[in-house]
């Protein structure tokens, strides 16, 4: 089996997190970088040869300061891939790698070579392991960036999916019912009529999406978006000029969060402790720093509502992959999520005295 690999080098060109629209977007550190590229099960590779570009998809490890693809032998029409005489050609190489999520939250992380140093050769990546050893440089000029975007993410709600993300001074009218209606600029629409979507002001279900002209937004639309005029929502638009903008109908549910209805379960029987010790059994297989999920879990019972990076740092990790094993946590009604930190939830508190008295 051949072994072709492309070196990060002396840095990722970008490395960023972003939703549907990248005015959302932001800079994460080299080593959140690096966990998120790695998670991946398939990257795309993107060479150049005589003048052409050429993308196909791969699988890959990452070793040091190197991507790592491997070429079988199996039979082809030719066994000199133009994706290799590409890179024997044209040192500069790109390589893709992203993810979706049903709630339209995407991770998409890249890395390519401005200076050009991919290249064909004989490499050995550690088995199992697909983001082993080696430091990843830091972005030039990520953290300015990811300063630019800090205050705006602030204010925004942190748990809705992109497409119907809220400044705060709205969510009051989105609990209350009298913010229905919200206009955005997308490529595309990036929600789903009928499905729920979560907001700073409750979840909220889109009842309707059509392309509109900005230029012939109506009094009354202007009441239900929580906006002072029909030229303040244009304003704050944002994407590309040349996309179309989106009027988007909703309403807010009367109806529990499911995910709050679970956190707050402190009736677990043995088969739920059971269940919990299986969910957490598999999200400490999958990992690539180890078996994490419990001494997390007393890591936030030991110290409720201190910062992620405080926390983060305790443990000797990252602060944007520790806040995505959290989230894991969160999902399985564990943990909640306060300003600043976290705490256990009942249901988490109950699964710990469980395990305590099972010991």
């Amino acid at each position: 089996m051949g072994i072709t690999s492309v070196r990060h080098g002396e840095t990722f060109a970008w490395c960023w997190v972003y939703g549907a629209n990248s005015v959302y977007g932001r800079a994460v550190t080299p080593d959140a970088c690096r966990s998120l590229f790695a998670s991946q099960p398939v990257a795309r590779l993107a060479t150049i040869g005589g003048g052409k570009p050429h993308i196909v998809p791969i699988v890959f490890a990452v070793d040091g300061d190197r991507i790592v693809t491997a070429v079988d032998h199996k039979p082809k029409a030719s066994t000199r891939l133009r994706r290799l005489a590409n890179v024997e050609e044209n040192q500069a190489v790109a390589v893709l790698a992203d993810e979706y999520r049903p709630d339209w939250e995407a991770a998409v992380v890249g890395a390519h070579r401005r200076d050009g140093a991919g290249h064909s050769g004989r490499a050995q990546p550690r088995r199992g392991d697909r983001s082993s050893g080696g430091e990843v440089p830091a972005v030039p000029g990520a953290s300015a960036e990811g300063a630019r975007h800090r205050d705006r993410r602030r204010t925004l709600d942190r748990v809705g999916g992109v497409g119907m993300r809220f400044t705060k001074q709205h969510w009051a009218g989105i609990a209350d019912g009298s913010i229905t209606v919200a206009f955005r600029r997308w490529r595309r629409p990036t929600v789903v009529v009928g499905r729920v979507y979560r907001t700073g002001g409750g979840r909220v279900e889109v009842r309707s999406v059509e392309e509109i002209d900005p230029g012939r937004i109506s009094p009354a639309d202007v009441s239900r978006t929580g906006h002072e005029s029909a030229p303040h929502i244009r304003s704050q638009l944002r994407g590309e000029e040349n996309w179309p903008v989106f009027r988007i109908e909703f309403r807010v549910l009367d109806e529990p969060d499911p995910r709050a209805v679970l956190a707050n379960n402190t009736r677990l029987s043995e088969e739920d402790v059971a269940e919990i010790d299986r969910r957490l059994a598999r999200l400490d297989r999958a990992s690539r720093h180890g078996p994490w999920t419990t001494e997390t879990l007393g890591l936030i019972r030991d110290h409720p509502e201190v910062r992620a990076p405080d926390l983060a740092a305790m443990v000797g990790r990252e602060t944007q992959p520790f806040k995505l094993d959290v989230r894991k946590l969160k999902n399985l009604g564990l943990t909640l999520s306060l300003n600043p930190g976290y705490r256990l939830s009942p249901r988490g508190e109950a699964y710990l005295r469980a395990r305590e008295l099972s010991l």
